[in-house]
């Protein structure tokens, strides 16, 4: 299943090292995200190094292991969906491109903010909830 992954699954994955990366390297996920992920991901690389505890040289790893695991779609490809996604998401447009890209996708969004799970025009889906509709 194609889901597209928000930028805080990648970080709670390299702060907690178990359910969510194996969920992200599961053969029954197809993960994609918009450009921006690993931007976002690598502006938080001091605080997640500090919290996780993790030795640079592993969390370069890691970092590159998800690198060619999550495929990346470029913004042309669902920039159709842009001011749709920012309309639902008004005033909080943080995550614009993840919305617009699940959208465009007709896919599920993996995301543990709050806010989105209220959205009505895509389904947000947490890793407890990945994991039951995968029997995972």
């Amino acid at each position: 299943m194609i889901i597209v992954v928000d930028a805080n699954i990648i970080c709670s994955g390299m702060l907690s090292k178990g359910k969510t990366i194996d969920l992200l390297f599961s053969d029954k996920i197809d993960p994609v995200a918009p450009e921006l992920i690993f931007s976002e991901f690598e502006s938080h690389k001091a605080e997640i190094l500090e919290k996780s505890k993790l030795p640079e040289e592993e969390f370069n790893t890691v970092f590159a292991l998800l690198r060619k695991r999550i495929k990346v779609i470029p913004s042309d490809e669902f920039k159709d969906k842009l001011a749709e996604a920012n309309k639902a998401l008004f005033p909080h447009t943080k995550d614009t491109e993840y919305v617009a890209l699940a959208l465009k996708l007709r896919c599920p969004l993996w995301s543990k903010e709050k806010l989105l799970k209220k959205l009505s025009i895509v389904e947000v889906l947490d890793a407890n909830e990945i994991e039951k509709r995968f029997c995972l």
